[in-house]
């Protein structure tokens, strides 16, 4: 996923009110403090970014 893509998102998921924030190679994904996910960002594909973004989806978020 280009990095454009991964801008959006992380645009997408703030604008849903979690909490998105870089942590070295990673987006950490929040809601209220409890840490939902970790994103990659870099190589995404290579590193499950599909079975985290299942997850988001099963925890109510729309990406």
């Amino acid at each position: 996923m280009p990095s454009k893509k991964m801008d959006a998102l992380v645009a997408k998921l703030r604008a849903q009110g979690a909490e998105v924030t870089k942590r070295g190679s990673r987006w950490r994904v929040t809601q209220a403090g409890r840490p939902l996910v970790f994103l990659p960002t870099s190589d995404p594909v290579g590193r499950g970014l599909g079975n985290k973004l299942a997850d988001l989806k099963g925890k109510g978020y729309l990406v």
